[in-house]
């Protein structure tokens, strides 16, 4: 049994764990803040600092929720990464489960913005 075995049959059952791509590729934060900064059109500079327009916030929720998902970091780590503590990281990440739900604009940029990451 080796890892890519055990993630393939297990992984499924997991939620919250990196997935195996991510795992193999070793995705870093300052990927996913580069990524998410292109695909916004802000700058990595507004998703890091403490600025609170709207169109920045939904930036830096996303590049928060898919930081923990595929970068395999602490809670403390991610808002570390954002100037932020651990539970705006969590309730960040949590904001965007919940809209992943309801929101298919969201869908859809969380998706892309994943293959990217993932490619």
């Amino acid at each position: 049994i080796d890892l890519d075995l055990a993630q393939s049959v297990l992984g499924e059952f997991f939620i919250g764990t990196p997935s195996r791509q991510a795992v193999r590729k070793h995705i870093s934060p300052d990927s996913v803040i580069a990524a998410v900064s292109e695909f916004y059109s802000v700058s990595e500079d507004s998703l890091r600092g403490p600025r609170r327009e709207r169109e920045i916030v939904a930036a830096r929720r996303t590049a928060i929720y898919l930081m923990r998902e595929l970068c395999d970091l602490s809670l403390t780590l991610v808002g570390a990464q954002f100037q932020r503590d651990h539970t705006t990281a969590q309730r960040a990440a949590a904001k965007v489960e919940a809209l992943l739900l309801v929101d298919p604009r969201l869908q859809r940029a969380v998706r892309d913005l994943r293959r990217k990451l993932e490619s």
